[in-house]
């Protein structure tokens, strides 16, 4: 008998399972590639540390080595429908990625910008557009005081469902975390009001947030101004009955892990977040199983050095030969 009923019990949980796991799953990704730079001079941006003549001596052999680097890692990501990038330097520099013979096969486009950033460094998206309908791309020029990185927004289809993505570079923590918070507060405010003004629009569009947060989760910008919330739970548990979003890395931090390496301690600056109408949960009497969406960070020999932290391509002057100090992330999503 009690066999019997472990087999029924058993039964009762594929069934359960069946839904999520049925579902079309599409892999989406975000890098921060660390300052992909060309050897080409140009004179409207600062990019003078990386040409072949700066102390720094980039040239076009390390400038191959990171671009063919960075094509194997997006193999080895599986060749996700949808990859953002941070700090790269311009359309080029993503076009030498794709016609590596790691991805020149593949119906990968670009949505690229080149935006006011003092140093050139803009932020982009490739996609598969066997998977993903481009409807549109627009820079969305930052409110923060400063020039900074613009907001990409694309907004599409995946498949059928109709869905916006944004790819932020947020303003970094250089000259102190206390300094700098007020403009990442700043950004965070911008891509939530953008973010409801989607979605008020359009009540089924999905919205995808991906980027260099410069912040962890639990700081003020992600968890009070962009309202993160780092468990899945049901709206009527919430104080605020306004759209909620959801970040799957912060229970990753939660248990240590990171995607930056600092002072001895892991930082998830590195985020993907989602509308909470991507979500697809059963619902338990106490807590939500078998939702549809995994995070993960994607570590593998080719990016980290032999302390087991990200390998950066510079260390001060000194070339490592790494592609960033920075780990990627991806999120598998069931529609």
């Amino acid at each position: 008998m009690n066999a019997l009923r472990k087999i029924a019990y058993t039964l009762l949980l594929l069934l359960i399972a069946l839904p999520i796991s049925a579902q079309r799953r599409e892999r989406i990704g975000f890098y921060n590639v660390e300052n992909l730079f060309d050897t080409i001079n140009d004179p409207s941006i600062e990019d003078h540390q990386m040409l072949p003549l700066s102390d720094l001596e980039w040239n076009s052999e390390k400038y191959q080595r990171k671009v063919k680097a960075i094509a194997r890692l997006i193999r080895d990501m599986d060749y996700p429908t949808i990859m953002g990038l941070a700090e790269v330097e311009n359309r080029r520099v993503i076009e030498d990625i794709l016609r590596q013979d790691e991805l020149k096969h593949l119906p990968y486009d670009i949505c690229h910008f080149d935006s006011p950033d003092k140093r050139g460094i803009d932020v982009a998206m490739i996609f598969r557009s066997d998977s993903f309908r481009l409807s549109k791309a627009q820079a969305i020029r930052s409110k923060i005081s400063h020039s900074t990185r613009d907001l990409l927004l694309v907004d599409g289809y995946l498949h059928d469902k109709p869905l916006s993505i944004i790819v932020v570079h947020l303003p970094s923590r250089i000259g102190g975390e206390r300094f700098t918070e007020p403009s990442r507060i700043d950004g965070a405010k911008q891509i939530r009001a953008l973010t409801d003004s989607l979605i008020s629009q359009e009540a089924d569009r999905g919205v995808i947030i991906m980027g260099d947060m410069n912040d962890n989760p639990k700081d003020r910008s992600l968890r009070l101004i962009l309202r993160a919330q780092n468990r899945i739970r049901p709206k009527t548990e919430l104080s605020d009955k306004a759209l909620y979003l959801y970040n799957p890395f912060a229970r990753l931090h939660r248990r240590g892990e990171g995607t930056t390496f600092y002072n001895g301690k892991w930082n998830m600056y590195d985020n993907i977040i989602v509308s909470e109408n991507l979500l697809k949960c059963d619902l338990g009497q106490r807590a939500i199983k078998h939702y549809n969406i995994r995070p993960y960070i994607f570590r593998n020999a080719a990016l980290l050095g032999q302390n087991g932290k990200p390998l950066p391509t510079y260390k001060g002057s000194v070339y490592m030969g790494g592609i960033s100090d920075h780990l990627p992330i991806y999120i598998e999503i069931g529609l």
